[in-house]
């Protein structure tokens, strides 16, 4: 079961390009003026596809979008950390964060089911951070290419996307259950694209744009 991050009470801030949209509680002030330490949840991954690869079963599947998961979740840690000041909250870190939920027995299935603010409770941290990542194959590759010969070939200078990427961020307030802040980073990639390259870089921009500074 994939939570559902539906951002609540929030006012716009800025949208730093046409693909970013984040937004901030208008009373982010108040409610976050005693954090001291944030934590980031290991984000859900959904790599979207109209059909499977050839010689993948649905477990391969499964078992890539934990990969990337994995490799996702110490890149949100430490673009929310980049910059160390005494009047921005620690963010714990993402092997610490994973001890506890494994010392609590939650499988990462039962931890995207359950509220935030529980979660962040049960992390000791006053609030978190809760990514999801979901990716979509527009088209193949070799077709991909087959289409911008075309196009060379008919002088249509245009771009073919061969995925669309899209990322979710909310931080989650463990005292009130509010949805504090919320980014949404999204990117049509191309054909050299590299998508797990490109999905790191767009979480990285929304986790470096949390409001403490």
């Amino acid at each position: 079961m994939r939570r559902a991050l539906l951002p609540l009470a929030l006012a716009p801030l800025a949208l730093s390009t046409a693909c970013v949209q984040v937004e901030v509680h208008p009373e982010f002030d108040t409610l976050a003026a005693s954090h001291e330490t944030i934590a980031a949840l290991p984000p859900t991954v959904d790599h979207q596809r109209r059909r499977l690869p050839r010689g993948m079963t649905p477990a391969d599947v499964a078992a890539d979008e934990q990969a990337t998961a994995d490799r996702l979740h110490p890149v949100i840690v430490r673009r929310a950390d980049a910059i160390r000041d005494p009047d921005v909250p620690d963010v714990q870190r993402a092997a610490a964060t994973r001890d506890r939920l494994e010392a609590a027995d939650l499988p990462l299935d039962a931890v995207h089911a359950l509220p935030a603010d529980e979660l962040a409770r049960l992390l000791g941290v006053d609030a978190v951070v809760v990514t999801d990542v979901r990716t979509r194959r527009l088209m193949a590759d070799g077709v991909a290419a087959l289409v911008e010969f075309l196009g060379d070939t008919n002088d249509t200078d245009r771009p073919v996307p061969t995925h669309e990427v899209d990322v979710y961020m909310a931080l989650v307030d463990a005292d009130t259950g509010e949805t504090l802040w919320t980014c949404f980073h999204g990117a049509q990639l191309e054909l050299g694209d590299h998508r797990d390259l490109e999905t790191a870089r767009l979480v990285g921009a929304c986790a470096r744009a949390l409001p403490y500074r």
